[in-house]
């Protein structure tokens, strides 16, 4: 395993991102999450242990998820928004991303819809695949 210092660095990045999460500040914390994420990629790559491997996988897959759901989020943030209808007051509330699985799938076939792409998310995406260790028959 890499040294301790690398370990801290990510719980430390972890809990900021988590802790911005917690504030509304997504787009700070999209960004903590992305570099913890990196981390835990690195400590991952060369951990030997397999039990604190498959814990790391399992950690990477929450980080990587909620970091998911937060882009999709600000995404929809940054479309056009249609005119205020009558009767509503005419103002929006922001809501926090939801965890629920219904909209994550909603967005993901949204996405898949669109074609849209992203680089990085599908970098990431191919990152943990080849983390996570599959039997074929």
């Amino acid at each position: 395993m890499l040294d301790d210092s690398r370990m801290k660095r990510a719980i430390e990045l972890a809990h900021q991102a988590t802790a911005l999460d917690r504030e509304g500040k997504y787009q700070e914390a999209l960004d903590m999450y992305t570099l913890s994420l990196d981390n835990w990629m690195l400590i991952y790559k060369y951990e030997v242990n397999p039990a604190l491997k498959a814990r790391l996988s399992t950690k990477i897959s929450e980080y990587m998820n909620r970091a998911e759901q937060i882009k999709k989020y600000l995404e929809r943030q940054q479309l056009p928004s249609t005119a205020p209808q009558p009767g509503n007051g005419g103002t929006a509330e922001m809501q926090r991303p939801s965890d629920s699985e219904d909209d994550n799938k909603a967005a993901e076939d949204d996405d898949q819809q669109q074609g849209k792409g992203n680089a990085e998310l599908d970098k990431m995406k191919k990152a943990l695949e080849g983390a996570i260790v599959t039997e074929k028959p």
